[in-house]
């Protein structure tokens, strides 16, 4: 799609933020606003779990990349994408190792203000934070390994630990600064303001929303999990980690789409790309047993020790322990490619150990262009990335970089 088939910028930004013509400190905070709206209204979530809470000033403590989960199904000719959030920074269970915080799956909805996962797409390719994946027509075109029903696309180890939302400023947004409450705070009351609302626009407000339209027949542990409240304590301790609720759909009236969460909580999902995969018993016991992989072992185990469930303590520990987890993964790759050279099928094993889904799908066997709709929902909002006559971004060419 050339630039002049996405239209002038203001056309563009017609299409989604209406008559919305503030003059914004730069198009991210514009951008930003309506991200956060479709994100607390899509998970219930306290603002401290997902921007810098004023409790902890400068900890630069809020939703990083690496908390979410961009995943995609494919069935019966049709994609389905979703967002899961593992949130870390939650009240009451910030900084523990012990509880289990319940994750968020939100799905896409036809309605392209509303759809946070589009926000996402929009976001994780204008900071580059996808693996592998620089363009919005190679993002529309993932589909799962063949074999799979499922996957989730991965992040680049660069962009892990970034925050989702960022400080703005009149060149861009801040390379590494989360966005903080107050900010956060003051781009909603203006917005609001703007919009002649006669009460503020609060982020506990869209919580108390959340909150009244659960379903009234719910149990007191559905609905107090969906809150991310404590208690009652035992359900926490035993429940399910990701919550029962569509919050997404009980907020705007939608039919709850739990086809997501099922996938979620399936064994297939979430395989270990790391595990040998199709090799015998002989093949296992070579690699296990190999005199290198055991002293990896034995100094994993020394250092889990060490660390002694306390890794925020011991940090420099923890790399070195995750350094000789990727030593050991690596010589399962190595053995892998081996064994499938020998006998398995190659093909699938660099499906199943590399991810690199182009080496096998052919177009027969998937749709090789996203359809009309999938392609206006990304590139409506386009105009902030600035493309040029191509689909490629570059930093010239994105004012959102």
């Amino acid at each position: 799609m050339s630039a002049g088939e996405l239209g002038e910028p203001s056309v563009e930004r017609g299409r989604l933020f209406q008559d919305d013509d503030h003059d914004y400190i730069h198009e991210r905070s514009r951008f930003q606003d309506a991200f956060a709206l479709s994100l607390f209204s899509a998970s219930g979530a306290r603002a401290g779990a997902i921007v810098e809470s004023s409790s902890y000033r400068n900890t630069n403590e809020c939703l990083y990349y690496k908390h979410l989960r961009f995943n995609i199904q494919y069935k019966d000719n049709k994609i389905k994408r979703w967002v899961t959030i593992d949130p870390e920074f939650v009240k009451g269970l910030r900084y523990s190792d012990e509880k289990v915080i319940p994750k968020t799956w939100i799905t896409e909805q036809k309605v392209l203000g509303r759809n946070f996962v589009f926000y996402v797409m929009v976001a994780g390719l204008a900071d580059r934070a996808f693996k592998g994946i620089h363009t919005v027509d190679e993002l529309l075109s993932k589909v799962p390994p063949k074999g799979r029903e499922s996957w989730t696309l991965e992040w680049e180890d660069s962009a892990k630990n970034l925050p989702v939302l960022r400080m703005v400023t009149s060149d861009g947004p801040d390379p590494v600064r989360g966005l903080t409450f107050s900010s956060l705070h003051h781009g909603l009351t203006s917005l609001a303001q703007r919009e002649c609302f006669r009460d503020p626009l609060r982020i506990h407000g869209i919580r108390g929303r959340v909150a009244s339209v659960i379903d009234s027949k719910a149990s007191e542990a559905t609905r107090s999990q969906a809150l991310d409240h404590q208690n009652p304590d035992t359900y926490l301790k035993y429940q399910s980690k990701f919550k029962r609720a569509d919050i997404q759909a009980t907020y705007w009236n939608l039919d709850p789409d739990y086809e997501c969460l099922e996938i979620e909580e399936s064994m297939a999902h979430h395989r270990d790309p790391n595990a040998p995969q199709k090799l015998d018993a002989a093949a296992l016991a070579e690699i296990e047993n190999d005199k290198e992989m055991i002293d990896l072992y034995q100094r994993i185990d020394n250092l889990t020790k060490a660390i002694d469930g306390r890794p925020k303590e011991h940090s420099e520990l923890v790399s070195q322990r995750e350094k000789l987890y990727t030593k050991a993964a690596k010589k399962r790759r190595t053995k892998n490619r081996n064994s499938s050279i020998t006998g398995g099928n190659p093909l699938m094993m660099t499906i199943l150990l590399e991810g690199i889904s182009q080496s096998v799908i052919q177009p027969a066997d998937f749709p090789s262009t996203p359809s009309t709709c999938q392609r206006d929902n990304v590139y409506g909002i386009t105009y902030l990335l600035k493309y040029q006559s191509t689909v490629n971004l570059d930093d010239s060419a994105c004012s959102i970089c």
